[in-house]
């Protein structure tokens, strides 16, 4: 072999998986270069004919031990003589972005290639996109000496005579743009003209045949983005779907693999394989996964593989009802064996194991264990063990693994209503069982829907005490707030099966239980929260305190607490149940708060001002007193507080006390005269009886509204 005939073997060799040679690389650069100052200079520019030049040179040294060269042109990517681009490379990935807008698949250069031939072909990539050259009619695709364009779509194809559709369908131009990759444009356009659009006999004959390997990229391209359009697309796009069906059917193994290997790395054959099972399905899908599986090094089981062949025909043609589970459950198992294939080890001990345990339907089986990799097929298993009306330790044990994992809106909807396999009524059974809601000690979080399917299946009056666990013991917020949810809706029954839970010794669960208690419409009959109105931890006590206020028989005892109460939560909350009444023994205690000017903030000193003010006694005279006229003149005479501080307001408010209750009192009578004399306009019409500072005291809202629990 001559060194010349060496060096273009070695060139035109198949090589997917290396770099591009430097010749090559610096080619491309220079042609998007090129195109890229066409695009932005005018005719007759400076900066062009240099520009024209270099890619001329470039081409002229590649083509001096080659009689063609040949660019084919997917979206993102570039494949020249079997070497294919980055498709993240910035400049190339521009120059194949520009070419595939024009529709072109492929460019072929030759010996006889010139500059004005160049030239003009620069001047047609730069014109836009608007009149795309691969959409142009036969006439208007231009040519020159050395270039060669195959276009990839068609204007001017219509409906047949057994109504497929145009090209005007975008997956049909997909379609289209595929036939003419494999085709290699020419013939296409022939066999166009004389059959209407291309059979998929046609393509394959053409993929099986002797075609340089710079189509394929360009034919998985295509693959990949008709797979992706099948997948979201419904019944308008089944003419394209079927054509796709039949072009595998018609392809043998080697060429799948051929294709697969040459355009696409194991990332983009997960893919097409993955999109084919949800918009193809049955028979094509299987045939591109072994292939995939082939051309990735991958071994797959006899057995996985009989039942994924069973699966996808109830999955085609089973019953109704059937078919969106059996769908569900065959893309779910293509998805975890795609994510098991590793590229250094074709069958490492756990994705054999994997696949052994999934491909098997007998109830006397057990998995190896409770790893990680039966958790990732629990749903599978399931949904598998009703269509197959299978039932054993497998099936239980993924049913509480999926349940432990959060998943039971995921097997509710297989089970409910009338099922059709006894398997399906043992699952049901299974979960009607308070133990199973115990299980969910472990779980993150469930939905309120999820668990209310849950507490249906196994009763409210079994369910309520593992409910009541939960809300113990859970460590996840978000599970104990579904479950109190849950629990207000379920009355009667939490009344009887609260009580224990009430005497646990940790504080959290008392208050979260009296909280509950709180949000039942109606409290359980029996029982008595005053006692937990003097619990050690604060905590508890705000819990209580609002539910014995409401008990007629401890509501005295109850209010005596909370005025006493060194918190001023609660003592807010008493002095707010005192507005409409104030028993007799109280009053010291709340003249305490009224006087107490170190510990109490102001807002609750107004409170009590205002729980006072009706009050005939003598001793809410004296404190409001002191309140409103703390100091004396130097002669003696009394006077008012310090209008100015902060304090202000409670001398106001004492003052309209005494104006309201004890104007004529002579204890009140000093106070009132020295405060005729002040200027300021609030006292002025508090003494004329047109203001009020008591009237808005009464508007504070409780401060209790809203449960403290830690949910």
């Amino acid at each position: 072999m001559t060194q010349t005939a060496a060096r273009r073997t070695s060139r035109n060799a198949p090589a997917p998986g290396r770099r591009l040679g430097k010749d090559v690389a610096d080619l491309l650069v220079e042609f998007s270069v090129a195109v890229h100052r066409y695009t932005m200079y005018p005719a007759n520019h400076p900066t062009l004919a240099p520009a024209a030049d270099a890619l001329l040179t470039r081409l002229a040294k590649l083509l001096e031990d080659e009689p063609q060269l040949t660019l084919g042109v997917a979206h993102r990517q570039l494949v020249i003589n079997g070497h294919t681009t980055d498709g993240t490379h910035p400049i190339l990935s521009d120059l194949a972005g520009r070419l595939h807008a024009h529709h072109i698949g492929a460019i072929r250069f030759t010996l006889d290639l010139t500059r004005p031939a160049l030239e003009g072909l620069l001047g047609v990539l730069a014109e836009g996109d608007e009149d795309p050259i691969g959409l142009r009619g036969a006439d208007r695709i231009p040519s020159w000496p050395g270039v060669t364009l195959f276009p990839i779509g068609y204007q001017d194809l219509a409906l047949d005579d057994e109504g497929n559709p145009t090209a005007d369908d975008q997956v049909m131009q997909l379609w289209l743009g595929l036939a003419a990759a494999a085709m290699a444009g020419e013939t296409l356009r022939t066999e166009t003209e004389r059959t209407g659009i291309p059979k998929p006999s046609q393509v394959a004959a053409h993929l099986r045949g002797e075609k340089a390997p710079a189509y394929d990229e360009a034919i998985v391209g295509y693959l990949l983005q008709i797979a992706d359009r099948l997948a979201e697309s419904g019944e308008s796009a089944d003419p394209v779907r079927e054509r796709i069906r039949e072009l595998v059917a018609e392809l043998d193994r080697p060429t799948l693999q051929r294709i697969l290997q040459m355009g696409g790395d194991a990332q983009r054959r997960r893919h097409i394989v993955r999109q084919a099972f949800r918009g193809l399905g049955g028979t094509a899908s299987l045939k591109l996964l072994e292939a995939a599986a082939s051309t990735s090094g991958q071994e797959i089981p006899v057995l996985l593989m009989r039942m994924l062949t069973k699966l996808s025909f109830h999955a085609d043609k089973g019953a109704q009802t059937v078919r969106p589970l059996v769908t569900h459950a065959v893309r779910e198992s293509v998805d975890q064996l795609l994510d098991a294939w590793v590229p250094d080890h074709a069958n490492p001990e756990g994705y054999v194991r994997i696949l052994d345990e999934f491909s098997r339907t007998s109830p006397a089986l057990r998995p190896a264990g409770r790893g990680s990799t039966f958790k990732r097929t629990a749903l599978p298993v399931i949904q598998m063990a009703i269509e197959v009306d299978a039932y054993g330790d497998m099936v239980e044990q993924a049913v509480d693994e999926l349940l432990t994992k959060g998943g039971l809106e995921l097997i509710a909807p297989l089970v409910e209503g009338e099922t059709n396999t006894a398997a399906g009524a043992r699952i049901r059974q299974r979960l009607a069982s308070p133990e199973r809601i115990d299980a969910l000690a472990d779980v993150d979080q469930i939905s309120d829907e999820a668990l209310e399917r849950l507490v249906a299946m196994v009763g409210a009056e079994q369910a309520v005490a593992p409910l009541l666990r939960l809300l113990s013991e859970s460590s996840s917020r978000s599970l104990r707030r579904s479950v109190f949810n849950q629990l207000t809706h379920m009355g009667e029954h939490v009344g009887r099966a609260i009580t224990p839970f009430l005497e646990d010794p940790r504080w959290y669960v008392v208050r979260n239980m009296l909280e509950l208690v709180a949000a039942l419409p109606e409290r359980p009959a029996g029982l008595s929260t005053l006692h937990y109105a003097s619990h050690p931890d604060l905590r508890v006590r705000r819990a209580a305190l609002p539910l014995a206020l409401k008990e007629p028989e401890a509501r005295a005892r109850a209010l005596t607490l909370a005025i006493r109460e060194s918190d001023e939560r609660m003592v807010r909350t008493g002095l707010l149940e005192l507005k409409e009444e104030l028993p007799a023994g109280i009053v010291p205690l709340v003249i305490t708060h009224c006087l107490d000017d170190d510990e109490q903030s102001v807002s609750l000193r107004l409170l009590a001002i205002r729980v006072l003010a009706p009050s005939a006694d003598p001793q809410v005279r004296d404190a409001l007193l002191k309140v409103a006229g703390p100091g004396r003149s130097l002669f003696g005479r009394p006077r008012l507080g310090d209008l100015a501080a902060p304090e202000g307001v409670l001398v106001r408010a004492a003052l309209e006390a005494l104006v309201r209750g004890w104007r004529a009192d002579p204890h009140v009578a000093p106070l009132l005269k020295a405060a005729e004399k002040t200027r300021d306009a609030d006292v002025r019409s508090i003494l004329e009886g047109t203001g009020s500072l008591l009237g808005t005291v009464g508007d504070e809202v409780a401060v209790h509204a809203e449960p403290e629990m830690d949910l």
